[in-house]
């Protein structure tokens, strides 16, 4: 493939789909620049944090159309050193990555407390950590509860000092205060030195040890009575025994009040610890939402000022709102993310392709969700005097408008609403299916002289798009594809991957074991997979696990092997403290990982315009449609064809879906076509029967189906 390099305007194109990742979409960034100093990019979609660099991605190729220039470009390739940056957040420091999560107030120290948590790896070590954290958190249950375990450790002690309470006293709290203080610098002394479950059995082994010692201690002390050894170790066992039950009951009821309170937040938040906007009166730097809203206004060379960009600006490849919506096909930009609605239990692509009429919003509830510029774009058809909510019927329903005129950071923002993290995104439809629905319409058609009745609606929740569909492959794909659609895959590391490397030490993010392109046709074909070895309570936790990401998965793991799919999807591994729910990675992570985005973007770069990859690609996908053709056609006979033949002149100028004479003309030829080609196939599989176009098409052969479209 012979092209243009120039950067301002290259004569290749390509689409490009992103799988989602939350933190690994730091990867996207430099492969989006280095892709674009070769190719022009026309579709771009992705899900959750493939949205972001998708939408990202458009803004920087809108600049480079209207502009002329690769500002976008080379501003986005920056953005992996912009989110390693520490900044202030809350009076300490963070990374800027970290920084875009703000959870709300109320949440906060629950959000604290799992995001330590998440840092450690080893699954006993993470709990021990949850619960000293949900303790520093939370110290009122926990002050009550020592409080009263210090009481019945008064009771013991006032029999061994005969009656004495203030020495009773004295000697509970140094007992209740030994075991903290042994806990404390058990913790603190082993934190980040625990790397194994016997090392952390030794740990907790040595803190039992001397928590006992220490009880042992103060005992002798304390006690005016002298006793045998043996009533001596019953009463240390005693003290241990009152000890570790009150610290057990204690704990409960922090994990007990801790979780009240976050379940309570969380459903008060939309199902989410951060909104995506700044917290009420927070002075910290942007969060997600509200830099994201900039950040794509900055990438398409627009001023701050200016309104958010939007998929019109996209489509046309301009801001002149006069200018006409162009076809689909003709998009200048086209932008697609991945989103579900959970509550229909379905996946949406956005912009939505049906039903984007019946859906409302309430600006009050989207107002804590998007920026009020962002809001004031989406109320251009007024409130409705057509819907309202029966649960709450003060609520005040705006449609939504035309899919040109919204924002593009709503597309990436419904899908980047993962579970608990950020909060879901609510909508509001009709339900035809309820009786209260079609008693209003009724009411509405035998009235029509009369003011109509608003018709009740329903909510709806939109969460990540990842839940249905986290590498939407299929958004560009057509039989025979005038320009390449890659694809970037996120996955873990494999177990047999080593360090070694050409360079020495190897560059961050170009190990070789971090990017896989097949670059022949007999390599791909084989995908690895994880053997159980857990057993026991970690082993069912294992499977649950496995079960969800099959549900999640499964559609990806089918196209990952097969011919014409695995030349041009690009595998990046990532080890188990980089990507996904790793919020707080540092600064050197962030950079390998953004490395390893330009790694992958090179290897397409080689295969495809240095190399023979597109051509290669071509045959293949010619070569599987014409052995789809030949499978789907083999069972249509002259027979069926008289049939359909006399069916489509009977009926297709009556209603249902009636067409009209040059239509129904039209579709007569069309038939006649089908069935003169599997006629064809049928015949010179009967002259030669070794000649077929599957004989020697690549395998495993994929299926032409109907399946709805979403």
């Amino acid at each position: 493939m012979a092209t243009s390099n120039s950067y301002t305007s290259p004569d290749a194109v390509c689409d490009l789909i992103m799988k989602g990742g939350i933190t690994s979409g730091v990867i996207y960034p430099k492969l989006i620049g280095k892709l674009a100093e070769h190719y022009r990019l026309k579709n771009i979609g992705g899900t959750s944090a493939g949205a972001i660099a998708a939408a990202g991605a458009a803004a920087a190729e809108f600049r480079r159309h209207t502009q002329h220039t690769d500002a976008g470009f080379i501003q986005l390739k920056k953005l992996p050193e912009i989110l390693g940056e520490t900044v202030i957040v809350e009076g300490g420091k963070r990374s800027r990555l970290l920084s875009l999560f703000q959870p709300t107030s109320r949440l906060r120290p629950h959000f604290t407390v799992l995001l330590n948590a998440l840092n450690v790896k080893l699954p006993g070590l993470a709990a021990l950590e949850t619960v000293f954290q949900m303790a520093r958190h939370f110290p009122l249950v926990l002050v009550f509860g020592l409080a009263l375990g210090t009481l019945l450790l008064w009771s013991i002690f006032f029999g061994l000092t005969a009656g004495n309470p203030a020495g009773a006293y004295y000697g509970a709290l140094a007992v209740m205060g030994g075991w903290i203080i042994t806990t404390l610098g058990i913790r603190y002394g082993f934190r980040g030195k625990t790397k194994n479950n016997k090392m952390l059995l030794r740990t907790l082994i040595l803190w039992f040890l001397l928590g006992i010692a220490w009880t042992a201690i103060v005992t002798g002390l304390v006690s005016t009575l002298t006793i045998p050894v043996l009533v001596f170790s019953l009463e240390v066992g005693s003290l241990t025994l009152v000890t570790l039950l009150t610290s057990f009951v204690v704990l409960v009821a922090i994990l007990v009040f801790f979780t009240r309170s976050m379940v309570s937040g969380l459903v008060e938040n939309g199902f989410g610890f951060c909104s995506g906007l700044n917290a009420v009166g927070s002075t910290d730097p942007d969060a997600l939402t509200n830099w994201l809203t900039g950040y794509f206004n900055e990438l398409a060379g627009l001023e701050p000022t200016d309104s958010p960009l939007t998929f019109g600006d996209l489509w046309r490849g301009s801001r002149i709102q006069s200018a006409a919506i162009p076809a689909a096909k003709d998009r200048v930009i086209n932008f697609e993310a991945m989103t579900s609605a959970v509550s229909r239990k379905m996946p949406y692509r956005i912009p939505f392709i049906r039903d984007e009429k019946e859906y409302y919003f309430d600006p009050d509830e989207w107002g804590r969700l998007f920026p009020k510029e962002v809001i004031a774009l989406l109320k251009v058809r007024g409130a409705s005097k057509g819907a309202y909510d029966p649960t709450t019927p003060s609520r005040s329903l705006y449609p939504l408008p035309e899919a040109d005129q919204w924002p593009i950071v709503i597309a990436v923002r419904m899908s980047l609403s993962f579970p608990l993290l950020l909060s879901a995104v609510p909508l509001y439809a009709v339900d035809s299916t309820l009786e209260a629905v079609n008693t209003v319409r009724k009411y509405n058609k035998e009235n029509k002289d009369q003011q109509p009745l608003p018709l009740p609606v329903s909510k709806v929740w939109f969460s990540d798009g990842g839940i249905s569909s986290n590498m939407p492959l299929h958004f560009f794909d057509t039989f025979l594809p005038q320009h390449p659609t890659f694809a970037i895959n996120l996955k873990e590391k494999h177990p047999d991957a080593t360090d070694d490397n050409p360079d020495s030490p190897p560059k961050p993010g170009f190990e070789k074991w971090r990017v896989f392109l097949a670059t022949g046709n007999d390599q791909g074909l084989q995908r690895h997979w994880q053997s159980p070895t857990e057993t026991g309570m970690a082993g069912l936790f294992n499977f649950l696990k496995t079960v969800i990401e099959t549900m999640q998965n499964w559609r990806d793991e089918i196209q990952f092997p097969y011919p014409g799919y695995r030349d041009r999807i690009v595998q990046i591994s990532q080890s188990e403290n980089e990507g996904g729910l790793n919020l707080n990675m540092s600064e050197e992570i962030i950079q390998a990982l953004g490395n390893a985005g330009e790694n992958a973007a090179q290897r397409l770069i080689d295969r495809f315009i240095e190399g023979k990859g597109w051509d290669n690609h071509r045959k293949i996908r010619l070569r599987n449609f014409l052995a789809q053709l030949d499978l789907e056609l083999d069972d249509l006979d002259a027979n069926q064809s008289v049939t359909w033949q006399t069916f489509l002149t009977q009926t297709a100028t009556l209603s249902p879906y009636k067409m009209t004479l040059n239509e129904k003309k039209l579709a007569e030829e069309t038939l006649k076509s089908l069935v003169d080609m599997a006629a064809e196939l049928r015949k010179a599989d009967q002259d030669t029967p070794s000649v077929t176009l599957t004989g020697h098409a690549p395998r495993p052969f994929s299926e032409i189906r109907i399946t709805p479209r979403f």
